[in-house]
Formats: structure tokens, C-alpha cells, sequence
């Protein structure tokens, strides 16, 4: 995961190179990156913990300028990935579905350029679910259900918007999300039906989120 976010920041910094370039800035006077802009996304989604797997991702934007450079973004996205192992404290075998809702303070460098590289920085309220997926505890006459409450998380990020036509631009965009949230595990004895219950608060969910996507500016 470290290793992708390194890649991200020595890509966005390459560019940044690039951008200071002439023919980067070879626009029409007209030509303004700092418009209200809608998106669609998709890319991977890279949980911060070895036995969760990596998840496809997809999503919506929509940005629109605050003064200067600045710019208010609100995106929401999906995904799945997998829990391939049962660790204590921590989720139990079985498939998380989440729904982060980002609410992002982003600063573009430049506004007449057909690159235009940003960072941005907020707050996600995510929406969790999870199905364990336990069949040998099944075949003992156990149910195991788990509840993943919604929490507030926070994200840094950077990327860049490269202008095809002067209302498209095809974007690229990294983000690193942390969040806490409270687990609460039922075990269902079947047969007796006597069930045991356990909390476990804080359970640390991370993740770095890689998109491309497409933007139409108006």
C-alpha cells in the first residue's frame, strides 16, 4: 500500500515538471479549469490490513469553486473487498461493502492549463456492511453475524485533470482515508439458541484509493 502512494506522489510530482512547460500552457484566453465540474470514477481500492483484499471502486463527483484556487468537492463512491482470514479484534472472514461519502477542500496550482495538478484534504462519513462468511462454524450449528457502524473518517490526496476538449478533462486521483469504527459480533448457538455478544471499539479501517475517471466542466 506505502509503495502505491509513493508511486502516486513521484507520478503527481513528474507532472508538476511537466506542466511548468510552454506547450502546456498553449490555451485560448477563454480557457478556465476553475468551473463547476461533474464526474464519474473508477479505479481500485487498497485496504491498509494484508488479509483484506483489494477492491474494485467506482463513483460520482461533483466540484464547484469556492474564491481563487479553491475549489469544494463532494464524491461518493463503492466497493467490496474480501476478509480472507479471521483475526481477533478484528473483522471475521466474509465480504465488507462500504460507501464513503467525501467531503474535500482541494487547491488547484493552476487555472489556465490544460494540466492542472491539485491536493485536497476533508472528511468522509462511510457506510459499512459486512457478511461473514464462516461455513465450518455454520456446520457446527453456529451463526455468526457482525455490525459495522457508519463512522467518520478523514483523507488527504492529490491528482490532475488533463483537459481533452475545453469542457472534458480525464482525471487522475489518489487518496489515503483513515477511519475508526465499532464491530459488533453475535454468535447464535442454533440449537440452544443461547448467543454471546462482543464489542470491540476503534477497529482502524484504512485505505488508499486510486481512480481515473472523466469530468465535464460547464
Amino acid at each position: 500500500m506505502r509503495k502505491l502512494f509513493v508511486f502516486m506522489l513521484i507520478l503527481f510530482s513528474s507532472f508538476m515538471l511537466v506542466s511548468a512547460q510552454d506547450d502546456w500552457d498553449s490555451v485560448g484566453p477563454s480557457f478556465s479549469s476553475l468551473r463547476t465540474n461533474v464526474g464519474l470514477k473508477f479505479g481500485m481500492a487498497f485496504p491498509g490490513k494484508d488479509y483484506y483484499d483489494k477492491g474494485v471502486c467506482y463513483g460520482v463527483s461533483f466540484n464547484f469553486i469556492l474564491i481563487n484556487n479553491l475549489s469544494i468537492e463532494l464524491i461518493g463512491l463503492r466497493f467490496a473487498t474480501e476478509v480472507t482470514k479471521s483475526e481477533e479484534n478484528d473483522l471475521s472472514k466474509g465480504t465488507l461493502k462500504s460507501i464513503p461519502l467525501q467531503f474535500s477542500i482541494k487547491y488547484q496550482f493552476t487555472k489556465d492549463s490544460k494540466f492542472v495538478p491539485y491536493i485536497l484534504g476533508g472528511a468522509d462519513y462511510i457506510l459499512y456492511n459486512h457478511n461473514v462468511n464462516l461455513p465450518e462454524w455454520e456446520n457446527m450449528g453456529f451463526k455468526i453475524s457482525e455490525e459495522v457502524d457508519n463512522c467518520i473518517g478523514f483523507h488527504v490526496g492529490l491528482g490532475f485533470d488533463i483537459f481533452i476538449s475545453e469542457n472534458i478533462a480525464l482525471n487522475m486521483d489518489g487518496r489515503y482515508v483513515t477511519s475508526k469504527t465499532n464491530l459488533n459480533s453475535t454468535i447464535l448457538d442454533t440449537k440452544s439458541d443461547i448467543s454471546v455478544t462482543k464489542e470491540i471499539k476503534d477497529l482502524k479501517i484504512d485505505l488508499i484509493i486510486a481512480t481515473v475517471g472523466l469530468k465535464i466542466y460547464f
